[in-house]
């Protein structure tokens, strides 16, 4: 009887870390953000999609603010950042920080703000399509 409840526990340990493991890497791997239609599309579970002409400003960011983070609801697992977070310095943020490479991109509409880093590369392809667009 007790060998069962041993084998239960570990089988419902594993299983539980296999569900969190793939949950995260569902929400990471669908995460992203492109400019098509007239829109910024943010992909992912945490997804939005900005009208063009609702956004405000854009601006690129050398370092992500580091004082006062916390996350509201979302993922915080290391650099990679995917969800609602308050800043201090910024307020609300909507976040799709996939890798920690600067510049990240700030986009501000009048109902919110944007923090996206998808890499050097692409935060400058999104960045220029978004200034192009603008």
């Amino acid at each position: 009887m007790k060998e069962q409840k041993s084998s239960f526990k570990m089988f419902f340990t594993i299983g539980l870390l296999l569900l969190i493991f793939i949950g995260a890497f569902v929400v990471i791997k669908t995460a992203g953000a492109s400019v098509e239609d007239g829109l910024l599309k943010v992909k992912g579970i945490y997804g939005v999609n900005i009208p063009i002409s609702e956004i405000r400003e854009v601006k690129k960011l050398e370092t992500l603010p580091s004082l006062g983070v916390r996350r509201v609801n979302g993922i915080g697992l290391g650099p990679i950042k995917i969800g609602y977070f308050r800043y201090k310095e910024l307020g609300p943020v909507k976040l799709c920080i996939l890798k920690n490479e600067a510049p990240y991109i700030l986009v501000i509409t009048d109902e919110q703000k944007v923090l996206i880093g998808l890499g050097k590369e692409k935060n400058e392809e999104l960045y220029n399509k978004l200034r192009d667009n603008l």
